[in-house]
């Protein structure tokens, strides 16, 4: 498995803008397709591209961080 494959397996939480409640979703699917519906409010949204490179920065410090890692 390549890093990039790694990184699209990642889960990330997704807060709702509308309801605050946040849903899993995998960074490659947010990158194939960055239109979202929170599953609680029903709320029709889209992850910005800001946003998605926020949480790939999240995603590779917690990589970073794992133990074992030099």
């Amino acid at each position: 498995m390549t890093a990039a494959e790694f990184l699209d397996d990642a889960e990330v939480e997704i807060p709702c803008p509308k309801c605050g409640k946040e849903s899993k979703q995998t960074v490659g699917r947010l990158k194939n397709d960055p239109k979202l519906t929170c599953p609680h409010c029903r709320f029709v949204f889209h992850v910005e591209a800001k946003q998605l490179r926020e949480l790939l920065r999240k995603v590779n410090k917690s990589l970073d961080d794992l133990p074992g890692k030099r």
